[in-house]
């Protein structure tokens, strides 16, 4: 199928803290089966434990080319992935974290079979089932739900995509836009971009499992950690892609802020931190355009301000 010399995908990983995960991510990635090319790259991001020497290890018989990248000192997630991206040579992407792996080993080929095909396909996705650190499955209603694809308005409102499962054309995300480099995640902002310029697709089948241990990026924040990384993200999404979204997904957005506020009050410890959240959550409000639930806001203040007080 390839019309190039080189890899027809590009499979990037991140790895950090991942010895007892990357070495089955890896042999995921090689048990694929495809009637074309692909190269692995991974970014080892200066890890504190043997991570670097299970992918040194699990590199030597590969046979598919594999190109590892240790960052001598930790970049951190956002620019590893850039930098990896920026190192790419494949027309196509497929995304895999160094704590997941692939469970079907026909995915690269599923999803070739439709963006190659469709020059108006900019991203397709799969379902994903998840597990807890023992390998036990957990539920995952969002990740393992079947659609047809994802619209502009749906990605803005909530990233619920899991990201081991994607494939995108390089040639219309080369490198991490400037205003993404800035944010607590990459994935979201990514995915909403592609989404600006063709279609989002999903593959029916589950083709990924996803690590929950509490360790990750997603599944180790707090309420309250959740909650801002949310409102950034609406923040610099908004600005870049106003001219995309439709009025619900800009009413979503706030009802997204309000729940993940919701969590973050229950955890708050003081006063002083739900005004601080409170003032974010008006901010962010008013940066979308839409009014704020100030009834609901005053009954959550007031419910977890006595909830204090009679502690």
């Amino acid at each position: 199928m390839s019309e190039t010399a080189g890899p027809l995908v590009s499979v990037l990983m991140l790895a950090y803290q991942n010895e007892a995960y990357v070495a089955q991510a890896i042999a995921s990635v090689l048990a694929q089966r495809c009637d074309f090319t692909f190269e692995l790259l991974i970014g080892e991001d200066a890890s504190r434990d043997d991570t670097l020497k299970v992918i040194e290890r699990a590199e030597r018989d590969a046979p598919i080319p594999v190109r590892i990248f240790n960052r001598r000192s930790n970049v951190g997630m956002i620019r590893n992935y850039d930098l990896l991206l920026r190192e790419a040579q494949a027309p196509y992407v497929a995304n895999i974290d160094g704590d997941d792996l692939w469970v079907d080993p026909c995915k690269l080929q599923k999803q070739i079979d439709i963006i190659h095909a469709d020059p108006n396909v900019a991203m397709v996705f799969g379902r994903s089932e998840a597990v807890d650190h023992e390998g036990s499955l957990v539920p995952s209603v969002e990740y393992m739900r079947a659609r047809a694809g994802a619209t502009v308005d749906e990605i803005f409102v909530k990233c619920d995509i899991p990201l081991s499962t994607v494939m995108f054309r390089r040639a219309w995300l080369p490198s991490l836009p400037t205003w993404c480099m800035t944010l607590p995640g990459y994935d979201w902002g990514m995915f909403l971009l592609l989404a600006t310029k063709g279609k989002v697709l999903c593959v029916p089948d589950v083709v990924a499992r996803y690590t929950w241990h509490g360790l990750g990026v997603s599944s180790g924040r707090t309420g309250r950690q959740h909650f801002e990384a949310n409102a950034a993200h609406f923040f610099a999404m908004k600005r870049e892609f106003a001219a995309f979204l439709g009025p619900e997904a800009l009413t979503g957005a706030r009802r997204v802020l309000e729940h993940s506020l919701s969590w973050a009050f229950r955890e708050a410890r003081t006063l002083s931190e739900r005004w601080q959240m409170s003032r974010t959550y008006l901010r962010c409000c008013h940066a979308l355009g839409v009014r704020p639930a100030y009834r609901w806001l005053l009954d959550e203040l007031t419910q977890y301000t006595w909830r204090k007080m009679r502690e």
